[in-house]
């Protein structure tokens, strides 16, 4: 497999410390780009770290120049569908104006692959397990942010990496008849026209018309570049699980929202753990999920990449297990990992919460060969507990140290 250079922002976080140390396991040359605004650590793995955000059009353009980079895994972002709906703008500065700068600077720097980090929230409401195909009715403000970069990604594959519309440029002044252009259509091979469009990319007052001052002398051109040259992968995750410790990768959220950390140290703590509700339609009424192996996501950007440059072509997969565990099942298995009853506090429904979430995973298994190697319940959790025991002991010891200091 070719070896590339590979930028992945968010690459700090939960899922994004996973898919950069699979990245450099496999050999390909890492850069992690993260704002670590949740007060983590850079990841302790064969990657170099640069402490900044995507929205830093200059910072992205320098790490493309300086690294070489060929390939953009996009994980930075705010993922609390409840904050969401508290401060939509948030989100949508954060998720979708940050991506549009590293899209452009993607499209300056001439970086050709993305593997976007999107999910399941962009679904509506299941009717059974979904597949890609399935309706896009995002139900929080978290969900239509992914799905906007979705539209975005796709856009720029069809749109401006391939055509940009006929569009005023100064430097070739060859007139404005038609016969002129039709004379500089022909005079531009494949590499004028990308300098052109990179040209416009740089000085946007260039493709303004009038409104930059350009009159009709100036001549409109149409630049094109390689037809499909923006290659991408979009994956929707379902619910990422499990942990990597040893090597002291796993989940660290501020505030923590997910389930089974929020389960782990409660049982751990001698807390309460809230269940919310109990009369879904489902064998023991409480709410079912599909949850996936983080380390199993992590594995599919490896065969995505490896894909997508043979074939050239760009896909949208689901990755799940396609079965779902509930509340309960999750609680019953704990307790026994764990030799400890969970105190269970009853409590009512949330609002939007659906008794049923499983993925259907067929185009990912057939076209990647990709499974869920990882991701029994058994495996997830016991990576979880190690996960969040270390985090307890790696507290102890700095306290320790610190009273002795």
């Amino acid at each position: 497999m070719e070896k590339y250079s590979i930028l992945v922002t968010g690459g700090a976080g939960y899922i994004g410390s996973h898919v950069a140390n699979a990245f450099a396991k496999a050999g390909h040359r890492v850069t992690i780009l993260d704002t670590l605004v949740y007060g983590q650590q850079p990841p302790r793995i064969n990657a170099k770290f640069i402490k900044g955000s995507c929205a830093n059009s200059p910072l992205v353009e320098n790490i493309f120049k300086k690294e070489n980079i060929d390939t953009v895994a996009h994980l930075a972002a705010f993922i609390e569908v409840g904050e969401s709906v508290k401060n939509p703008l948030k989100f949508y500065d954060n998720n979708v104006s940050a991506t549009v700068n590293l899209l452009k600077t993607m499209a300056l720097c001439n970086v050709k692959n993305i593997l976007f980090s999107s999910s399941c929230a962009v679904y509506g409401p299941p009717q059974g397990p979904l597949c890609e195909t399935h309706a896009k009715i995002p139900a929080s403000p978290y969900g239509r942010t992914k799905l906007a970069v979705e539209w975005m990604i796709k856009d720029m594959a069809n749109g401006i990496f391939n055509i940009v519309q006929s569009s005023c440029h100064p430097r070739l002044d060859l007139g404005s008849s038609s016969t002129s252009q039709e004379k500089l259509s022909l005079k531009l091979n494949n590499k004028q026209k990308e300098k052109v469009f990179l040209d416009c990319l740089r000085e946007p007052r260039l493709i303004s018309g009038s409104k930059a001052g350009m009159t009709k002398e100036n001549i409109e051109s149409e630049k094109k570049l390689t037809k499909n040259s923006l290659n991408y992968t979009i994956f929707r995750y379902f619910n990422a699980a499990g942990a990597t410790p040893k090597q002291g990768l796993g989940e660290k959220h501020v505030p923590e929202t997910h389930l089974i950390p929020l389960l782990i140290r409660a049982i751990q703590n001698n807390k309460s753990v809230k269940i919310f509700g109990t009369n879904y339609k489902t064998p023991d009424g409480t709410c079912i999920r599909d949850y996936v192996h983080v380390s199993d996501i992590a594995n599919a950007h490896i065969l995505a990449l490896d894909f997508m440059q043979r074939t050239g072509t760009s896909n949208i997969f689901n990755l799940g297990t396609e079965k779902g565990f509930s509340v309960k099942e999750i609680i019953n298995e704990l307790e026994i990992l764990m030799n400890k009853k969970a105190l269970i506090k009853l409590c009512p429904r949330r609002a939007g919460d659906v008794s049923k979430l499983v993925a259907v995973t067929t185009k990912a298994k057939e076209t990647l060969g990709w499974n869920a190697h990882r991701s029994s319940l058994k495996e997830i959790l016991s990576d979880a507990i190690e996960w969040e025991q270390n985090k307890t002991l790696e507290k102890l010891k700095s306290l320790s140290r610190a009273i002795h200091f």
